[in-house]
């Protein structure tokens, strides 16, 4: 137990610390005279939105053209998407949390045209190879951040876990971050500690809006023995946030965790309300790095790592307004590399 602690201990402490992470250094200057399709994850959740907006950004700071889509969630959309840039003649594909499985068709048609395709938080049609030209972040992060939440509610709840865990099966970053969250507390239970899953509550991204509040409140009911509202992402977790007070048990004793850092999450992170923590996610930096990930692509050059890391956010290191984007601004040091003011 002491080592499982000691491990924890350290863990949360990089997770949360001041980040001084960097973007490649070296590479083509960028590429002018392209043309640029963003076909994004549901538009309405703040995630999807933030990074399709930052690749847009990204692109048109190089002179593209771009066009951006929102893809719904639904494949057949973000299939429709993929053909209508062929249509068009466009030169590239920017993707956001649209798994290379779901639309495989389509961007095998990509390829064969000759387009190139990147994709942000998305799994490839081969793990961390396939159809995607670039992803970014690896698929392993996913489960990584899964795991890194897990030691950071060991550490705000003193040594005691229980979770109403709400999953959902639809994308390979989901996935992870729930494999992440399992197998933390399955090593915290082997330790001896006091960590447990009390119950899962599965959900789909289209029922945000209208299942997924009933469908906490009859979970919380059935199993009151939580003190943790565990989500896969936090555009998720302001619904179920709803359920708890439906269920009536939004009493101070139970909050909430989730992923990606959105303004209304951290809005009750830094009120001490009912959401304690978020692993945040980077979003300007993960559109410029695709869109760095692309212009190398078209500059004949292979795609590289873009050092995108995420981070644990809580009340103490959170920003002062806004979403978490990042310690640094990113957008300079991609200018610079690409030669444009």
């Amino acid at each position: 137990m002491e080592a499982f602690e000691a491990t924890v201990k350290a863990g949360f402490a990089a997770s949360t610390a001041e980040q001084t992470y960097k973007p490649p250094t070296t590479g083509p200057k960028g590429v002018s005279g392209k043309s640029l399709f963003v076909i994004t994850c549901p538009m309405v959740a703040e995630g999807c939105k933030r990074m399709g907006e930052a690749t847009k950004q990204a692109a048109g700071d190089l002179g593209w053209d771009v066009t951006m889509i929102d893809g719904k969630g639904d494949p057949s959309v973000g299939s429709s998407a993929v053909e209508q840039a062929i249509a068009a003649g466009a030169d590239g594909l920017a993707l956001v949390a649209v798994d290379a499985v779901t639309i495989q068709g389509a961007l095998q048609n990509a390829k064969d045209k000759g387009l190139a395709a990147v994709c942000a938080f998305c799994g490839n049609s081969d793990g961390e190879t396939g159809l995607y030209d670039a992803i970014v972040p690896s698929v392993k992060s996913f489960e990584d951040d899964g795991y890194a939440l897990g030691q950071a509610l060991y550490t705000l709840t003193d040594g005691h876990v229980h979770q109403l865990m709400l999953t959902d099966p639809e994308f390979v970053d989901v996935v992870g971050r729930q494999d992440g969250n399992r197998r933390f507390i399955k090593e915290c239970q082997q330790a001896g500690g006091d960590c447990k899953i009390v119950a899962e509550q599965q959900f789909l991204v289209s029922e945000l809006g209208t299942n997924v509040p009933t469908k906490v409140a009859a979970a919380a009911r059935q199993n009151p023995d939580f003190n943790i509202l565990w989500a896969p992402y936090d555009d998720a977790l302001v619904f179920a946030l709803q359920g708890l007070q439906q269920a009536g048990l939004a009493d101070g004793k139970r909050w909430g965790a989730g992923f990606d850092s959105n303004t209304p999450s951290l809005d009750r992170i830094r009120e001490d309300t009912d959401q304690k923590a978020s692993v945040g996610l980077p979003g300007v930096w993960v559109g410029y790095a695709m869109v760095d990930n692309l212009n190398r692509l078209f500059a004949g050059e292979q795609p590289v790592d873009q050092n995108v890391h995420t981070k644990v956010l809580v009340k103490e290191n959170a920003p002062a307004t806004g979403p978490w984007d990042g310690d640094i601004d990113v957008r300079p040091l991609y200018h610079e590399l690409w030669g444009v003011n």
